[in-house]
């Protein structure tokens, strides 16, 4: 009998089925051709921050020659992250549009 290979593993977090569950895979898909398109990039923060990773969602505004990127969100402010801090990012669809509230035409 041949047993399947699943691939990296990370163990339960929780501890309670004792079996490992498959690990996340981190990729990093974005090129300078992406320019202009919303992105999602996971980054590592500096040492001594409480967190080790942050996320950020926006348009790449730029990609610089000194490989950096610029990602601008959705209120305009813009954030500068180092290409070899990205641990993660890719293309991501554009927002869904906003919801309309739906009004109670009952007669009261």
């Amino acid at each position: 009998m041949t047993s399947r290979n699943p691939g990296p593993t990370s163990p339960d977090p929780q501890g309670t089925t004792g079996r490992a569950r498959p690990a996340a895979r981190l990729v990093v898909r974005l090129s300078p051709g992406d320019v202009g398109a919303r992105v999602t990039v996971r980054y590592r923060l500096p040492e001594g921050e409480s967190a080790a990773l942050s996320d950020v969602v926006g348009v790449l505004a730029a990609w610089g020659d000194d490989d950096v990127l610029h990602v601008e969100r959705r209120d305009g402010t813009a954030v500068v992250v180092a290409r070899a801090d990205v641990v993660a990012a890719k293309v991501v669809p554009p927002p869904p549009p906003p919801r309309t509230s739906v009004r109670d035409n009952t007669p009261g």
